[in-house]
């Protein structure tokens, strides 16, 4: 029900969207099997949580499968909706559960999302269950292909990029999320180099709290600006930004080329930004426009938006959506309690915290190689 209430919100705002449901079946503590975690805690913290879990309806392999077919019997031709079937993760997904996700979406001709590589953590699950890294894990179980697009990606190692170059597989450069969870620095000018599709996203997770794409932009091309001297690969440019959000993430999304550009034939998706208001007070008029964008321009500096030619924010207004009404519906649904077997997950959860760290500890490689450098002590 949840996702097809999804989807409806997004058919009802007019906005394109590539969505997909979630998949795992292992390790929801953990980097191990559940069994294995319970068993290491103290008896009565291991029953309460079990118990705690036990008051949610298991979904299983079956029942998401069952999901899928249904998601794409509904929306399977719907001309703003894209389905992906989206493993969580290597470490989340056993290894019949990604072949079967690959066959699935194979038969759709669809694409598949996962999450990949985002910690130091999820680096060393590789190394330790595959005795290799998980993408080329992923790629020995012939998972990977153009079809196929890695969120974070930050911790792959020098094959592994070539490894995604090879396949045509995309990563999804999320930087605010990977420096609010302190992940790291996805090496994006190397990816590039290597001749990766690097895309970028936010995770649902902006720096501020606010989802302003044109600042994540921004963040991007910031980030790997590296000191004079140091860098080891040309800076990104405005336009090589630009590109990572539009072409780039049309193809990441498997949406395709009839989005991320302004041609004759494509879909007539357009942002409109309103250069007087970026530009202030003054702006140089041999300043580049692109650069005016991506080092100036915020969310709230946009007008227009159009999606497959149809206005849906006009004069930085929403066309299709009282949202007035929906951040007071959000305000009211947050302020409530939770439910009880909610509260009683999250109080398991909380005891069950520092074992998780303790777990943890001392649980990743000693040394790494420093694919970013911006200083030196020596």
């Amino acid at each position: 029900d949840e996702a097809f209430a999804s989807l409806k919100a997004h058919e009802d705002a007019g906005i394109r969207v590539a969505f997909g449901v979630q998949a795992s079946d292992q390790n929801s503590f953990t980097y191990e099997p559940n069994a294995k975690f319970l068993a290491g805690l103290p008896p009565e913290l291991s029953a309460r949580a079990q118990a705690a879990l036990s008051e949610f309806p298991a979904f299983t392999t079956d029942d998401y499968f069952v999901l899928v077919d249904d998601l794409f019997a509904a929306y399977g031709d719907h001309p703003r909706v894209t389905l992906l079937l989206c493993p969580f993760g290597p470490q989340w997904c056993s290894d019949a559960l990604l072949r079967r996700l690959r066959e699935v979406a194979t038969g759709y001709d669809a694409g598949l999302h996962l999450h990949c590589l985002e910690s130091p953590y999820q680096r060393e699950f590789g190394r330790q269950s595959y005795g290799k890294g998980a993408v080329e894990h992923l790629h020995e179980l012939g998972f990977l292909g153009p079809d196929v697009s890695l969120a974070h990606a930050v911790w792959m190692t020098e094959r592994e990029g070539e490894i995604c170059a090879a396949t045509g597989t995309s990563v999804c450069h999320n930087a605010s999320s990977n420096l609010r969870l302190r992940c790291g620095i996805l090496p994006a000018a190397a990816l590039v180099e290597q001749g990766v599709n690097v895309s970028i996203g936010m995770d649902g997770m902006g720096l501020n709290d606010d989802d302003d794409m044109l600042q994540e932009l921004r963040l991007v091309a910031r980030l790997h600006g590296l000191p004079r001297r140091l860098e080891r690969l040309p800076c990104p440019t405005a336009s090589d930004v630009l590109r990572m959000a539009t072409v780039n993430g049309a193809r990441s999304t498997t949406i395709g080329p009839s989005i991320g550009t302004l041609k004759v034939g494509a879909k007539a998706d357009v942002v409109l930004v309103d250069l007087e208001r970026v530009g202030g007070a003054y702006l140089d008029p041999s300043t580049d426009l692109l650069d005016v964008l991506l080092y100036r321009a915020r969310g709230q500096h946009v007008d227009t938006v159009l999606v497959g030619g149809e206005v849906l924010l006009a004069e930085g207004r929403l066309t299709k959506i009282d949202e007035d009404r929906v951040v007071a519906l959000l305000a009211e649904n947050a302020a409530e309690e939770p439910a009880p077997r909610v509260a009683r997950l999250l109080e398991a959860l909380d005891e069950l915290r520092p074992h998780i760290h303790r777990r943890f500890t001392g649980w990743t490689e000693a040394d790494f190689s420093p694919a970013y450098a911006v200083d030196s002590l020596v």
